[in-house]
């Protein structure tokens, strides 16, 4: 399935890409623009998706980071990019201790662990809410991307669905 969108769009992912990259400029540069650059990029991350933002408020500690984020356009919940955006905010954490990044962190973390079970086809992982089943480059990717953040949070659940994923892989590759 295409998808083509008129008008603005916005994406988690694109939006965490490209706080990293600053946040690397500054630590190559040390120009304190970079850093101020990626703290004030790191606001789309608090405004809701509904009102322009890349963040779905999935309830008062659970929130969803959208791939592709349009207002009016019906929500797909695409696991990489939730994980991978993650990841990537992890890293922006990492590196400014910015209170903000930890909340949205544990925040996508709670949704993902209570709502993984939504991308378990069975056999394989879905690449979103919407039934595609994840191509192989993206169902190996949701597992090491939940292997990742495992290792990071130490959450059981993340493991569990990174080893299932893995045993699918190995039984259908």
């Amino acid at each position: 399935m295409q998808i083509f969108l008129k008008g603005n769009s916005a994406s988690a992912l694109a939006q965490a890409e490209g706080i990293y990259l600053l946040v690397r400029a500054h630590n190559i540069t040390g120009d304190e623009r970079y850093l101020a650059e990626a703290k004030k990029a790191f606001g789309a991350f608090m405004v809701d998706y509904d009102n322009g933002g890349v963040a779905s408020e999935e309830g008062r500690d659970s929130i969803f980071l959208q791939l592709l984020a349009k207002p009016g356009f019906q929500k797909t919940y695409v696991l990489n990019g939730h994980t991978n955006s993650l990841l990537y905010i992890w890293k922006y954490y990492e590196y400014t201790h910015d209170y903000r990044a930890l909340i949205v962190f544990g925040k996508g973390i709670n949704w993902l662990v209570s709502n993984l079970y939504k991308y378990d086809a069975g056999d394989w992982s879905y690449y979103d809410q919407m039934g595609n089943r994840a191509r192989d480059n993206y169902h190996l990717g949701h597992v090491m991307q939940l292997s990742k953040l495992y290792e990071i949070t130490g959450e059981p659940a993340l493991k569990e669905y990174s080893d299932r994923f893995a045993a699918y892989a190995k039984e259908g590759l």
